[in-house]
């Protein structure tokens, strides 16, 4: 039986909170609240990013990773594919958001697929600002 096709998708996204002490922070945590994915040690979470993000540590189910320089996309992909992670936080500051992306059957889930070309497909996204 042939396994269904799954996709990397945009499940959750969130714009900058300019008021915010940490704003990257602020940004992540929302765009994680909107994906509905509650991180758990059962249901792992992974923030790639190339800053070290304080207000993060010790959530259990959270884990962040700096990816020194490469690609998060690529590095989000290589999680979601390897099933290390149950959804992968980016911050996208050249876009202005923060997304959360998880594999899925349904490529039309949520705010779609993220594509070959995540930085535009990204920079296309118009989030909700944080309340």
């Amino acid at each position: 039986m042939a396994e269904k096709a799954t996709a990397v998708v945009i499940s959750g996204v969130a714009g900058p909170d300019d008021a915010a002490h940490d704003a990257e922070t602020a940004a992540l945590w929302a765009a994680i609240e909107d994906s509905g994915i509650v991180p758990a040690p059962g249901r792992p979470v992974t923030v790639l990013t190339d800053e070290q993000v304080p207000g993060l540590a010790g959530i259990p189910g959270l884990t962040v990773k700096r990816v020194n320089g490469a690609s998060p996309w690529a590095a989000a992909r290589t999680a979601l594919e390897a099933g290390t992670a149950t959804a992968v936080a980016v911050h996208a500051p050249d876009a202005g958001v923060a997304v959360v992306l998880s594999c899925s059957e349904d490529p039309g889930q949520r705010y779609g697929a993220l594509g070959d070309d995540p930085g535009t497909r990204v920079a296309a996204l118009r989030p909700a600002p944080i309340p």
